[in-house]
């Protein structure tokens, strides 16, 4: 799978009448080239083994292997917000779940908001084996926005003991929102008994606001939440 800037998708390989599908060598594989993963988002991508040791020696339907997997490709976001002082500050969101959206700014509470599509049902999120809402906000040095902590909610759901603050940056901040599959259930099911309207529209509604409690874990803790 090759990304490009073609507007269509291409595959180059061998056709096989007989399979209906292209085949290709280890030297030369088929090869997908186009639109494929240009746009910050999770994929989902199944793979279904059909044959084996050789193209046409097919396996029986009931015992051919079933991949499910996830890709996430991050979507980058840079937005100027404007203090109360009337000073400008450069703020970087990076999504590795899907794309940005609503991007606000309160400066009599110095908060950042934004939003993400996101599907809140529950089956679904307890079903898929492997699940994690990372996002990155990076905050420069030196302006009021900077802090040593920082308080988080999703959909008003405080979340401020998934915050980790990376301060080894020597010009910015870097907050992540790190939410591992048992705390994503948990706000679904609380979105979705509390009647939130973005359960019905599909979003996952951020907020982050520096604090002046030590409440967000440094960025030393987040081996604990590698995948």
């Amino acid at each position: 799978m090759k990304p490009s800037n073609a507007q269509q998708i291409a595959v180059y390989g061998e056709p096989d009448p007989i399979l209906q599908a292209y085949t290709g060598t280890e030297n030369s594989p088929v090869i997908a080239t186009g639109p494929i993963f240009s746009e910050g988002s999770l994929y989902h991508f199944i793979v279904r083994i059909t044959t084996i040791d050789y193209d046409r020696s097919f396996i029986p339907d009931d015992k051919q292997p079933v991949y499910d997997g996830w890709l996430s490709v991050g979507s980058t976001l840079n937005q100027q917000v404007s203090l109360s002082d009337g000073k400008q500050v450069p703020i970087e969101i990076i999504s590795y779940y899907d794309d940005i959206k609503d991007f606000k700014f309160d400066p009599s509470k110095k908060q950042i908001q934004f939003t993400m599509p996101f599907d809140w049902n529950t089956t679904r999120l307890e079903n898929q084996k492997q699940l994690m809402v990372h996002q990155e906000i990076a905050i420069p040095k030196g302006s009021s926005l900077a802090s040593k902590s920082y308080t988080g909610a999703i959909n008003g759901i405080d979340v401020t003991e998934n915050l980790m603050v990376d301060p080894s940056n020597s010009t910015k901040n870097v907050v992540h929102f790190m939410l591992p599959k048992p705390e994503v259930v948990q706000i679904a099911k609380e979105v979705n008994n509390n009647g939130h309207a973005a359960a019905s529209n599909g979003l996952m509604e951020f907020s982050l606001a520096p604090s002046t409690n030590q409440t967000s874990s440094s960025m030393g803790d987040m081996q604990t939440w590698n995948i």
